[in-house]
């Protein structure tokens, strides 16, 4: 992870400011932890805002519960991406099978 990234997390709350030992940030096994869980977070589509949410309040690791709700609600959105997804993909495989597309038949 790109130092600059842990700052900005650093800023914005989602990981506690690391100890400073001859002006160098020191993380500890607590902080390498959480930012795993952030990269995570990030990797499955979760916005700063989600993760706030999930990490507020949390020592290192969100509440189970907490959790779950989110990620709930996060294949909810995945599930409407997909079909919006799925819809495009068979509206442009329909106008592959015309010489001439019909533009205005594919809304």
């Amino acid at each position: 992870m790109r130092t600059s990234a842990i700052r900005y997390y650093e800023k914005i709350g989602l990981l506690p400011k690391a100890a400073r030992v001859n002006g160098r940030r020191c993380y500890d096994e607590t902080a390498l932890e959480r930012l795993a869980i952030i990269r995570f977070a990030k990797r499955v589509g979760f916005s700063v805002a989600e993760m706030t949410m999930l990490l507020n309040g949390a020592a290192v690791r969100p509440p189970p519960q907490r959790w779950r709700t989110l990620a709930h609600e996060k294949l909810v959105q995945l599930d409407q991406l997909v079909s919006e997804a799925s819809a495009v993909r068979r509206m442009l495989l329909a106008t592959l099978d015309h010489k001439c597309p019909s533009w205005s038949s594919a809304g």
